[in-house]
């Protein structure tokens, strides 16, 4: 048993069984439904990997067709994984990690690793508020063992946030196996012990059994589909159960367009962290004569609501197109995105790095994109003591302050370095005195008027990464009063 994955011979498997459990539940049901051949079954704890070995060893057709190994699913996200299975399995095993999040890393692995779908099957818990408030549960949702009670909701947020970043191409999520009403031994009472199977009338308290339910299953199934010519409707109608469609992205597309494609030929500048509304897009436009931005933002509601915006006549979004991804994981130096945009954009997205070292990373990443310029803007963080002292502050969300000589010490060794030709540092937004309402009292029954002295809203950074650009011209885009802190041309 290795946990190794570069010693697997990955042309040996058909697909994977994450969560494998005793084996043969995942492999069976694989082989009837999809005609899997054969499986690496993945689980994290060596005790249930024994269990596993154990059952392969008794049964012989497991024994040539199913290894085991102990791993961290989410070790298969990697580029060495990528594509090398023809679909993944997690058949009744998510509901037993810690929480939604781990949840969606482990499928995202999954989908990384698969060339055709990612299946998921476990139990329904949608409707464990409805049924508590009529005194029942279901056995499953009072079980110990069950940490992460995903819904058909969590689901079609994993789901469209997979879509909008392009690792898979829809998905459908199923009902399996309608429960009618409180007769079904899946119902109790609420005064049933927890880690219950089916109920029974000798040993468990009293029910009421003529109950009746409306859009209550016993098992949830999802399809994340990678290849859409993957034969979908035959594995649903292979399962072999009573099923309803909760969701399907291919018949619920907002897209009246058909897929939503982004051309990186056709875009001359990218924005990173556009925000919910894409404003930043916008500015990009208005100061620097950009015509197709393209928007970089890892929050994927965020991006739903762009793509939306896109598609209003009349929108200043419609010729923008905005990738789900966290900026750090674009590979700025592959020639899909090395220097094919005129400029780069991050306005209030520097605050909210956790140190100067990811500064300078990301700057760098952003002269990669860049064949003329970067543009950073954020709030300055120069006059916190003197307004402090003063008796003022700047409500500003940002989780790092970071100061001007930091960016000036970080650009000087990148024009040192031969990356880029000049930079400059300007300040912007002159605060004049208290009444501005960018600044706010420590004291809220203070309402004294207080001038202050050369106290400026913004530092904005421009840096220069061709001969022919003239970042004064560039600083001239922008309204408003400018005070120049820093130019390595003087």
């Amino acid at each position: 048993m290795t946990s190794n994955l570069d010693n697997i011979n990955y042309d040996e498997f058909d697909f994977i069984d994450m969560g494998c459990g005793t084996a043969d539940r995942g492999y069976f049901l694989a082989k009837r439904v999809f005609g899997a051949g054969r499986c690496l079954g993945i689980d994290i704890d060596d005790d249930k990997v024994q269990i596993a070995l154990r059952e392969i060893e008794n049964n012989p057709e497991l024994c040539e067709n199913y290894t085991v190994i102990c791993e961290d699913m989410t070790n298969f996200g990697g580029e060495n994984v990528k594509d090398k299975f023809r679909f993944a399995t997690a058949n009744h095993f998510l509901e037993h990690v810690p929480g939604f999040s781990v949840a969606k890393d482990i499928l995202d692995a999954a989908i990384n690793a698969s060339r055709e779908f990612v299946f998921v099957r476990q139990p329904w818990f949608d409707n464990d508020a409805e049924l508590f408030k009529m005194g029942l549960k279901t056995y499953y949702s009072d079980w110990n063992g069950h940490l992460n009670p995903l819904t058909s909701y969590n689901f079609y947020r994993m789901g469209r946030d997979f879509k909008l970043k392009g690792s898979i191409k829809d998905f459908v999520i199923l009902g399996l196996t309608k429960i009618q009403n409180s007769s079904n031994p899946i119902i109790h009472p609420l005064a049933s012990p927890f880690n219950e199977h089916n109920y029974d009338p000798i040993r468990h308290p009293y029910k009421d059994v003529n109950i009746e339910f409306e859009g209550l299953y016993k098992d949830i199934c999802v399809f994340f589909i990678i290849d859409e010519n993957s034969p979908i409707e035959d594995y649903i109608e292979r399962l072999d159960v009573d099923y309803e469609v909760i969701y399907d992205s291919r018949m619920n597309s907002n897209d009246d367009d058909g897929e939503y494609v982004i051309d990186i030929d056709k875009l001359d500048f990218v924005d990173v962290g556009p925000g919910r509304n894409g404003a930043s897009l916008i500015y990009g436009v208005a100061k620097f004569n950009g015509r197709n931005g393209l928007g970089i933002e890892y929050n994927p509601e965020f991006v739903e609501n762009i793509i939306n915006l896109s598609k209003i006549d009349g929108s200043r979004l419609q010729s923008h197109k905005v990738l789900c991804e966290d900026f750090f994981n674009v590979d700025t130096k592959s020639s899909e995105y090395y220097k094919k945009f005129r400029f780069t954009t991050a306005i209030n997205f520097v605050q909210d790095l956790d140190n100067i070292d990811e500064v300078e990373d990301f700057i760098s990443r952003c002269v990669d994109l860049s064949y003329d310029f970067v543009f950073l803007n954020q709030p300055s963080n120069e006059y916190h003591n003197y307004l402090e002292n003063l008796g003022f502050k700047r409500p500003v969300h940002q989780k790092s302050r970071f100061m001007n000589d930091e960016f000036i010490i970080i650009l000087k060794r990148m024009q040192n370095e031969g990356k880029i030709v000049d930079f400059a540092l300007y300040e912007t937004g002159l605060i004049e005195d208290s009444t501005n309402p960018v600044v706010k009292p420590l004291d809220d029954n203070n309402s004294e008027v207080i001038k202050f002295n050369n106290v400026y809203k913004d530092t904005i950074v421009f840096v220069q990464t061709a001969d022919v650009i003239d970042i004064q011209s560039l600083a001239d885009c922008l309204l408003g009063r400018k005070h120049l802190i820093y130019s390595s041309k003087n």
